[in-house]
């Protein structure tokens, strides 16, 4: 979907209900013949009794990395707020693309942060290739 028209955001925590889409891109440079793998870490921006605060974001988010869905985190259940990126869905030698659907219950809701961190690395393993996920089209 393209995103040439869209505001830039400084808060992912909305002032009232319903959906809003966010995307960033960032680069990796891994060095040849390293194997590591990533994950995109949630921040709740909730003050929730669960693990990491979960349990008072009352909002869904639906992660997309590069056009492949990676994962739903869901603020007021939880209390997964960690995601592991297959490896091919990202490309560790290039550009990438993370896209948020931030589905809010409420006035406030909405992740406080979602980063991509590396999660471990080693050497001398096969390293695959990113698998593109398909174009967005249109309608017609």
């Amino acid at each position: 979907m393209p995103d040439k028209d869209w505001t830039a955001a400084t808060t992912m925590t909305v002032d009232h209900p319903g959906i809003r889409w966010y995307r960033s891109t960032f680069n990796l440079s891994v060095p040849t013949g390293q194997d590591t793998t990533f994950q995109v870490v949630v921040k709740p921006s909730g003050n929730g009794k669960g693990p990491g605060g979960v349990g008072a974001d009352h909002s869904q988010a639906t992660i997309f990395v590069n056009g492949w869905n990676t994962g739903v985190y869901v603020g007021d259940v939880g209390p997964q707020t960690r995601f592991v990126i297959p490896a091919g869905f990202i490309n560790l030698h290039g550009s990438n693309t993370i896209a948020v659907a931030v589905a809010a219950k409420e006035a406030g809701s909405g992740p406080a942060s979602i980063t991509v961190e590396p999660t471990h690395s080693v050497t001398g393993s096969l390293v695959g290739d990113l698998n593109k996920a398909p174009a967005y089209s249109p309608r017609t």
